[in-house]
């Protein structure tokens, strides 16, 4: 190797950013040998910036080796497709630095895995931080600079029932949980064709998740509020009309896709079951209620029970949930009674933020 670099001469290295299609080959280096000559001035560690500016951009092929700026002021979200639509080589390395202020995701497509979990997402960390990401094998990337995977979580916190017969039902102070977004299970019964017309959350009205599944007098539905971050406080449940009772079970949810559920289940059927899906690092969250005496208690089979108990003299109310850091595909749930009939289950599944 003596005398190899000599005099004024300096050593540039090629990436396959410096070729057209971003394949090396011996072919293109007509003797197989490398000369300054060939290499020309060459930036060594240079690369190619891809600006963007949107508040989605799914990656492409000539996006490898390169750096992708995401610069707006809003949420934005960029996705690594699958092989069968970006056939990146395996090995490609790019980065994504999130230059706006507005929170980038990074998220898998269809099909791929990000540190091992299917359709994950990660987060950068802050403004002009970047995420370096590595393919090691098709439809498989890893994280090279050590965030970690987008993982939503939801927490049962509390329960209020009134046998009281009216049209607006008023909860003392209750527990409403640290994450920002409340989701409300309610149900009532006793009066036919009565159905729940609000629901105010500390002060905020809720909007509809899943619409009310009726049952010989049995009504159930679920309700959420999104960016609200009150730990504690009162639910006022109004109804269409006069209701014999009425209860309601409240959980919280932190890095979680504001809006309604990305899937749902509404049943009336003995027992009470349905199957959803639920993407990697998403919650389901089931509610359901009966009007068959407040001794008849639910079991549940493909989410954790999180409440069981009465509401009235003829009302009973339960409640479940799940978080689910890999996706799950045609999931059964399912509230049996030992008393199976005059009830209801509603369940919805939210993907992470």
């Amino acid at each position: 190797m003596s005398g190899f670099l000599s005099g004024k001469s300096s050593l540039s290295i090629v990436t396959t950013n410096d070729i057209a299609d971003s394949a090396v080959t011996t072919a293109k280096i007509a003797d197989a040998n490398v000369t300054s000559a060939k290499l020309g001035s060459i930036i060594i560690g240079s690369s190619s910036i891809n600006a963007q500016t949107g508040t989605a951009y799914t990656l492409v092929l000539a996006d490898a080796g390169k750096v992708i700026t995401m610069n707006n002021s809003s949420a934005n979200v960029v996705t690594i497709p699958p092989n069968s639509s970006v056939d990146f080589p395996e090995g490609t390395e790019l980065e994504i630095v999130m230059k706006g202020a507005g929170q980038t995701k990074i998220t898998g497509g269809s099909g791929v895995s990000v540190n091992g979990v299917s359709t994950a997402s990660v987060k950068v960390t802050g403004q002009y931080a970047s995420i370096r990401l590595i393919q090691d094998t098709n439809n498989n990337w890893f994280i090279k600079s050590g965030e970690s995977i987008v993982q939503g979580s939801v927490s049962f916190h509390s329960s209020y029932a009134d046998s009281t017969n009216a049209t607006a039902f008023t909860s003392g102070s209750l527990d409403l949980g640290t994450g920002t977004k409340k989701i409300i299970g309610v149900q009532g019964g006793d009066t036919n064709a009565v159905t729940v017309s609000s629901v105010v959350v500390d002060g905020t009205t809720a909007t509809r998740a899943i619409d009310s599944i009726v049952d010989n007098n049995a009504d159930t539905s679920m309700w959420y509020v999104d960016n609200d971050a009150s730990t504690s406080g009162t639910v006022v449940v109004t109804w269409s009309g006069s209701q014999g009772f009425s209860g309601v079970l409240v959980w919280s949810a932190t890095d979680i896709a504001t809006g309604g559920p990305a899937d749902e289940i509404r049943s009336t059927a003995s027992p009470l079951t349905g199957t959803i899906n639920c993407n990697a690092g998403g919650i389901i969250v089931a509610m359901a209620g009966g009007n068959t005496g407040r001794t008849n208690t639910f079991t549940w089979t493909g989410l954790t029970e999180r409440f069981d108990g009465p509401i009235a003299v003829d009302g009973n109310m339960g409640g479940a949930s799940d978080n689910f850091a890999t996706a799950v595909s045609n999931r059964t749930i399912q509230a049996a009674l030992a008393q199976d009939t005059n009830h209801g289950m509603v369940v919805g599944a939210w993907n992470q933020a």
